[in-house]
């Protein structure tokens, strides 16, 4: 399956509908990005803001990490595919790793958005290309990523652009969310309630699910609507799917 076949299957579905199905494949990461959420344009006025599209992944590390062997001459945002959505990965830190140059770079190369795990800045230069380049991210920052933090690898293999990123789970008492790796070509949806990543290899499985779901869901808000309580309308169509 090439990555437009997957992103059609995937077109009618949400986010929310994805982590649904996500969740139901065994031994599944969940595929959330944990707190990164539709910074431009804004969700108030740009509701139905969604990407699908393959991901091309560039990680940043401290400073102190890179080396010159692990270095390219060219800037990151110069080697990012037409079509693409960029994911960035940043190490834990008050830094901006994405803002208004960057963002005229990814414009003029037909870039569909950018995911930024970690913070970005430049709000009212993103702001000005609204719908034609949406931005997901953690927050936002005065301060830029140098001299604190460069693109590389955190372990050491290539030079942290177009490989893979592992975005960190959520720990709490009980329940521990893990890690997700996202690898360029995965692919990344995205909207108002969130980010996701689907392996190529699960799409279908996925919109299999989904519709199931989505189905389940339809015949449930039809119910409430008529009055019928959330007991009853669950009972009735909220079956729990097979895995497909």
């Amino acid at each position: 399956m090439d990555a437009n076949e997957a992103i059609a299957l995937l077109q009618p579905y949400s986010s929310c509908d994805i982590s649904d199905a996500l969740h139901r494949l065994p031994s599944s990461d969940f595929g959330q990005l944990t707190d990164i959420h539709l910074i431009s344009p804004s969700p108030l006025t740009h509701p139905d803001t969604r990407i699908c599209g393959p991901a091309f992944t560039i990680e940043f590390v401290k400073s102190h990490a890179i080396t010159t062997s692990t270095t390219s001459k060219l800037h990151h945002m110069d080697r990012v595919p037409e079509n693409s959505v960029v994911v960035i990965k940043a190490p834990s830190g008050p830094n901006a790793v994405f803002g208004g140059l960057m963002a005229a770079r990814a414009m003029a190369l037909g870039v569909k958005a950018v995911v930024v795990h970690g913070r970005v800045r430049d709000r009212k230069e993103l702001a000005e290309y609204g719908s034609s380049l949406p931005v997901f991210a953690n927050g936002f920052s005065t301060l830029g990523a140098s001299p604190f933090m460069k693109v590389g690898s955190s372990d050491h293999i290539g030079d942290g652009v177009g490989g893979s990123v592992t975005v960190p789970g959520y720990d709490s008492s009980d329940i521990g969310y893990p890690a997700v790796v996202v690898a360029t070509g995965d692919l990344i949806v995205a909207d108002i309630d969130g980010v996701v990543r689907v392996p190529i290899c699960h799409v279908m499985q996925i919109a299999q699910i989904c519709k199931q779901l989505v189905t389940a869901d339809a015949h449930c808000m039809d119910d409430i609507k008529t009055g019928r309580s959330l007991t009853d309308a669950f009972a009735e169509h909220r079956k729990r799917p097979l895995q497909q």
